[in-house]
C-alpha cells in the first residue's frame, strides 16, 4: 500500500483508508474532506480555532480551502499528504505555495503556539518547512495512535 510522506496510507480511492469527511467552518467546507475519524476531528477543531482567532476563512474563494487530493508533492519527489487525507489547505489564494511572510508575524506566532500547545505537535504548518514554504498547508505528523 502506498503512503504519503507522513507515513499514512494513501490511495486514489479514499474508501481504501476509511473515507473522507468534510470540514465545515461557518458553512464553508474544505472539500472534498479529510480522512474520517480522528484526523477529521483534529482538523475541524484546528480550522475553527484559526478562523476564530487568527484568520477567518475567506468565503469569497470557493476553491480556496481543501483537503484530499491524490497527487505528488509539489515541492518534493514523494506523495503528498493530501493523498492520504491528512493535509488541508487554508485560504490558499492568500498564502500561495512558495511565498514566505503571507501571515503577519503575530499570526505566524499564534499558529506556532496553537500547534505546540493545544495540538501537542500533532500538526505541522507549511510555514515552518525548511525548503519551499507552503503557508496555506497544515499536515498531520502524528500517528493514528497519537491523535
Amino acid at each position: 500500500m502506498e503512503t504519503s510522506y507522513n507515513g499514512w496510507t494513501a490511495s486514489k480511492k479514499p474508501a481504501d483508508f476509511g473515507g473522507l469527511a468534510k470540514i465545515v467552518i461557518r458553512e464553508k467546507s474544505y472539500a472534498p474532506g479529510v480522512r474520517k475519524g480522528d484526523v477529521h476531528v483534529v482538523f475541524t477543531h484546528l480550522f475553527t480555532d484559526i478562523d476564530r482567532d487568527i484568520e477567518p476563512i475567506d468565503e469569497g474563494h470557493p476553491a480556496d480551502d481543501w483537503g484530499y487530493s491524490y497527487r505528488q508533492n509539489r515541492n518534493a519527489n514523494n506523495l503528498s499528504c493530501h493523498s492520504s487525507g491528512t493535509a488541508a489547505d487554508h485560504n490558499a489564494t492568500q498564502h500561495p505555495n512558495g511565498k514566505r511572510g503571507t501571515f503577519t508575524p503575530e499570526q505566524a506566532n499564534a499558529i506556532r503556539t496553537l500547534l505546540k500547545t493545544k495540538y501537542r505537535g500533532l500538526v505541522r504548518w507549511g510555514g515552518d518547512f525548511t525548503g519551499t514554504p507552503d503557508e496555506m498547508h497544515f499536515v498531520i505528523i502524528g500517528t493514528s495512535g497519537q491523535i
